[in-house]
């Protein structure tokens, strides 16, 4: 089993780094994606070599444990500031082809690793078009399709896809 690590520019490494002798050594795995940060990296529960992080461009994903990556969040919202605005990320462990995504567009879902993304409904709107933004986002262990999203102030919603 391999850990993975990661950071941004501003710190002692940026990019996202792969060690598969439990830490001792560290090589770097991101294919590139270091000149543009690594943000947050989710693991799929069943293919450790399948990968998905986002980055200051977007997000992206691997199948190789990241020799190659592949841009992702073709349908999720963009801003005028940023090209994405992914701040969180989670496989549902019991379905892992169902991926979550949210930021300040809300939760949004997929099930074909990124090339199609369906908002999941339920954040309160603050009126200017953005949502509660949820940082903290985990799947269910127990319920597939089940997704929780903490916000800033505005509590913890629970989604149960159709």
């Amino acid at each position: 089993m391999a850990d993975f690590s990661y950071g941004n520019r501003g710190r002692t490494a940026a990019g996202l780094f792969r060690s598969t002798d439990g830490g001792a050594t560290w090589k770097q795995c991101d294919g590139g994606l270091h000149k543009r940060g690594v943000g947050t990296l989710a693991i799929d529960p069943t293919n450790p070599d399948h990968l998905i992080v986002t980055s200051g461009q977007g997000v992206f994903s691997t199948f190789d444990a990241g020799v190659t990556w592949k841009e992702t969040d073709h349908r999720l919202p963009r801003s005028v500031y940023t090209s994405s605005l992914v701040t969180s990320l989670a496989f549902d462990e019991l379905t892992p082809t169902t991926i979550y995504a949210a930021g300040g567009f809300g939760v949004y879902r997929t099930t074909d690793d990124g090339n199609s993304w369906h908002p999941l409904n339920g954040l309160p709107n603050h009126g200017s078009g953005f949502y509660a933004n949820p940082r903290p986002l985990a799947a269910s262990p127990i319920q597939s399709g089940k997704v929780f999203a903490g916000t800033f102030n505005n509590g913890i919603y629970t989604y149960t896809a159709p």
